[in-house]
């Protein structure tokens, strides 16, 4: 399949679970399942999504239902159905449809849907990103550069000459199209899993000089759907040229034990 084919492809499936979440009565919206984290929205959800991918020939890595589809595809989708799903059971209009397309290590293709505004934005790796089929232009970074983060604990922390992070929008499906369009300059993770992070990373590919996952880390979760520490890095240019490297960096639960309980997930940078 070419990377318009499964953008087409994704775009059916956010419609698909877009339909699903509105048919859900509101009275049961926050109820959960047994899987700590996990509401009963996301696998209705999860069930319309992969009713649509499965009618391609490509591997599925769900966050809620695993691995499916076609096993040996050389096409691995990254889904997250309801990127959000805290918000979207509260009816808060932060949550989204996160998808990409992996094949060996590379992202070659990804659709973040939001569902509050009708939003989609697409990109294909090497071609830019685009909001509902027009390019986004971001506008220039300033001095003062703007950061956000997920992690509650780290806002209002000033990491080296950067000034106090912000919360992010608590959803990386928002997040990221907001980094692409110059709402934020950086954002700042605790946590690396691929469908939350492997979508919104290609789309900022254009704009930032460096954005992923690493090859190794990306890799894994596809191959073998089992979660561990990852590094995620966003680099970007300020106007005099310097290059800033933001990290944020989650231990494996196994490396936590290894090293010893003072160690904690923490943040660095470098100028």
């Amino acid at each position: 399949m070419t990377p318009d084919d499964l953008l087409e492809l994704f775009l059916d499936t956010a419609d698909a679970v877009a339909v699903a979440v509105a048919a859900i009565d509101r009275d049961v919206m926050r109820d959960r399942t047994d899987r700590p984290g996990q509401y009963a929205l996301d696998l209705v959800a999860d069930a319309a999504a992969c009713d649509v991918l499965e009618r391609a020939p490509v591997r599925i890595v769900s966050e809620e239902s695993g691995v499916r589809g076609a096993l040996d595809a050389s096409v691995s989708v990254v889904l997250d159905p309801v990127d959000g799903s805290t918000n979207c059971a509260r009816g808060i209009a932060y949550w989204a449809t996160s998808i990409a397309a992996v094949v060996g290590d590379d992202v070659v293709c990804a659709l973040v849907a939001n569902h509050a505004t009708g939003s989609r934005t697409t990109a294909v790796r090497g071609a830019g990103a685009f909001r509902d089929g027009e390019r986004i232009v971001r506008p220039p970074t300033g001095e003062a550069l703007r950061g956000v983060t997920s992690r509650r604990r780290w806002i209002g922390r000033a990491l080296g000459v950067l000034t106090a992070l912000d919360l992010t929008w608590v959803c990386c499906g928002i997040d990221y199209p907001k980094l692409v369009e110059g709402d934020a300059d950086y954002a700042l993770y605790g946590k690396g899993k691929p469908w939350d992070h492997a979508p919104g990373l290609l789309l900022l590919s254009d704009h930032f000089v460096a954005g992923r996952l690493t090859q190794t880390d990306l890799s894994k979760h596809v191959q073998s759907h089992t979660p561990n520490g990852s590094c995620i890095s966003v680099y970007l240019r300020t106007t005099d040229d310097r290059k800033i490297r933001v990290r944020a960096l989650s231990f494996a639960n196994a490396a936590r034990r290894k090293l010893g309980a003072s160690v904690s997930k923490s943040a660095s940078v470098v100028l």
